[in-house]
């Protein structure tokens, strides 16, 4: 189920001071890379928190969360339906065989990588069509292995155009961008290369599919400031927020 918790005074003014200092590490951030206030947003990165946690930040003018963990994820959006304007995009590896349960549930799907993914998504939109339900276009960013990791999932950047050409044949699914998590490095610097890859990968894409590809899923608290310098969209920030996590939830 997901976690229930009645958080006392100071940790919701704990939370509430971290959301104030992460936007100000983005606002620094783009003001520094020359971008304009608003293209970069919070994914604020909430598995595994409760969903108290979840309440105080909206309430503090966050609207956008990531989920990893479908179970969670849907039990967490059916507790919180009452948040109006809350904001789910789902950042964790998706199984084809739950390829019913995510789509349409949530605004994004941040971890597409497989073309057997994409023709679920499709069955399942096309079943829904079938019985009069007209859901619209899935949006998704392709996820790309840019340090070629065997223990990560994700596309390896030669296979990208292969797999965004067959993708895009689906009226079902709407690629928006691409999306990495670089091999962890304790200096954020070493994740720019990364950074810098899956831009110039986005910007022959969208070339290649002959459509525009506005966004760019990439850096965590520890990089967020060189994602943004090297044009990300959506920053996925979890331990800045809501500190270190512990796993209390079943999956």
């Amino acid at each position: 189920m997901a976690t229930q918790n009645v958080i006392p005074d100071t940790q919701r003014s704990i939370l509430i001071n971290n959301l104030k200092n992460v936007k100000e590490r983005i606002a620094k951030s783009v003001l520094k890379s020359g971008r304009e206030e608003g293209e970069v947003k919070l994914v604020a990165i909430s598995k595994f928190h409760a969903t108290d946690y979840i309440e105080t930040l909206f309430h503090a003018g966050q609207s956008l969360f990531g989920e990893n963990y479908l179970q969670e994820a849907r039990e967490k959006q059916e507790e919180l339906r009452a948040l109006f304007g809350i904001k789910w995009h789902f950042t964790g590896h998706i199984q084809s065989k739950k390829a019913k349960e995510v789509l349409g549930n949530f605004e994004l799907l941040h971890t597409i990588d497989s073309l057997n993914l994409a023709q679920a998504l499709d069955k399942e939109w096309q079943k829904k069509l079938d019985n009069g339900i007209m859901l619209p276009p899935q949006n998704i960013l392709l996820q790309i292995n840019t340090g070629k990791e065997v223990q990560k999932n994700g596309v390896f950047p030669e296979q990208l155009p292969s797999l965004a050409d067959s993708i895009q044949k689906f009226n079902s699914i709407s690629i928006k961008g691409l999306m990495c998590l670089p091999p962890f490095a304790d200096n954020p610097e070493e994740s720019r290369e990364h950074f810098i890859l899956l831009r110039e990968l986005k910007e022959r894409l969208s070339v290649q599919l002959g459509i525009d590809l506005p966004e760019l899923s990439m850096g965590m608290s520890n990089d967020l400031e060189v994602a943004v310098e090297e044009g990300a969209t959506f920053v996925r920030i979890g331990t800045a927020l809501f500190g270190e996590r512990t796993k209390n939830t079943k999956q």
